[in-house]
């Protein structure tokens, strides 16, 4: 599947201004390049106006929530994220290569502004945030290690 999806990441990664392997290896960790791949985040909070868009979609509120709290496609994009930066159809279109990595891509643009390296651009990526315990090391240290691990071999 990598092989196939390949150009379509080049593609979007340099729309963006983006090193296209830096993707590419994020893709790698979070879905193994399965464009259906869900994962729920129990935990995630941050949704977007679950009320507007149940309302909208004529879904419930009982489905609309858990799906912003559930990571979709490629990037494991979180539908609360998706719904932030502008999405308004089912976040079941997120399985949609083409869509996943517009969403991706542009949730990396927002996070690079903030972000010192790219260290911390990828532990933002997976957990929100960069942040990290008292000896200086990622709460994600060994998302950003699986990542850098593909990323930076050549």
């Amino acid at each position: 599947m990598r092989e196939q999806l390949l150009p379509l990441v080049t593609e979007k990664a340099r729309k963006y201004q983006l090193d296209p392997r830096l993707l590419d290896a994020i893709i790698q960790v979070e879905s193994g390049y399965n464009p259906y791949a869900v994962r729920l985040e129990s935990t995630y909070r941050y949704l977007h106006s679950p009320e507007s868009f149940s309302k909208a979609l004529k879904n419930s509120l009982a489905t609309e929530k858990p799906m912003q709290r559930m990571s979709w496609g490629l990037g494991q994009i979180m539908g609360g994220t998706a719904r932030y930066m502008g999405h308004k159809e089912s976040l079941l279109k997120l399985s949609d290569p083409a869509l996943n990595l517009e969403y991706c891509c542009r949730y990396l643009v927002k996070l690079k502004i903030v972000c010192k390296s790219d260290d911390d651009l990828i532990a933002a990526y997976n957990a929100g945030a960069a942040r990290k315990d008292e000896q200086g090391r990622y709460l994600n240290q060994g998302y950003v290690d699986r990542v850098n691990a593909l990323y930076l071999k050549e």
